[in-house]
C-alpha cells in the first residue's frame, strides 16, 4: 500500500510540474526552430563586437542583408575548456532556447539560399565560407521550409588571423 502511495505522489508531482510550467520540456515535439551558433575561437584573444548578418545573393551576385545577430563576447577556447569538467572548448549561443529567427520569407524573395556574412568590430566584413570547400556556407530555403534542429546549428571557426569559416548540417 505504501509503495502504491509513493507512486501516486510521484505521478501527481510530475503532472503538476508539467502543467504549471515548472518543468520545461522544450517544444512539444522537441524541435528547436531557428538558428543557434557553436563557435570555436582560435584567435589569441576574446572577440568583441562581432556580428553575423544573414541575407541572400541576388541575380547580380550582390549580397543583400536581411537581419543581423550581435554575437556576445566570444571567449577563448582555453577559457571555455577550463570552465567545465568535460573538456568542451566551444561556445554555444542560442542552441537550445532563444534561437535567432530572421525573416526567411524575405530572404526567399532575394535568392533560394540564405547566406551568412561576418562583420567585425573593425569594420571588416565578408561572406563566411566553408572551411573545407571554400564556398559560402548557406541554407537551401527551397529544400528546407523550416530551419530547425541540426540544420539550424551554424558551426563557426575563427582562426588565428580572425577569419571566420563555418559549416551547416543539411539534415534538419
Amino acid at each position: 500500500m505504501i509503495k502504491q502511495y509513493n507512486y501516486l505522489i510521484v505521478f501527481i508531482t510530475l503532472c503538476l510540474l508539467t502543467a504549471c510550467g515548472g518543468w520545461d520540456f522544450g517544444d512539444e515535439d522537441g524541435t528547436k526552430i531557428g538558428i543557434g551558433f557553436e563557435i570555436s575561437n582560435n584567435y589569441p584573444t576574446e572577440i568583441e563586437g562581432a556580428k553575423i548578418v544573414i541575407g541572400g545573393i541576388n541575380q547580380e551576385d550582390i549580397f543583400i542583408a536581411v537581419d543581423t545577430f550581435n554575437l556576445p563576447i566570444i571567449k577563448l577556447k582555453s577559457e571555455i575548456a577550463n570552465s567545465n569538467d568535460i573538456g568542451v572548448d566551444r561556445q554555444y549561443i542560442n542552441i537550445i532556447e532563444n534561437r535567432w529567427n530572421p525573416d526567411f520569407d524575405k530572404i526567399k524573395t532575394i535568392s533560394d539560399k540564405a547566406y551568412f556574412k561576418a562583420v567585425l568590430a573593425n569594420g571588416d566584413n565578408y561572406l563566411i565560407e566553408s572551411y573545407a570547400l571554400k564556398h559560402p556556407i548557406s541554407i537551401d530555403l527551397v529544400k528546407h521550409a523550416v530551419i530547425k534542429n541540426s540544420l539550424g546549428k551554424v558551426k563557426l571557426y575563427i582562426d588565428k588571423d580572425l577569419k571566420f569559416t563555418g559549416t551547416i548540417s543539411d539534415i534538419p
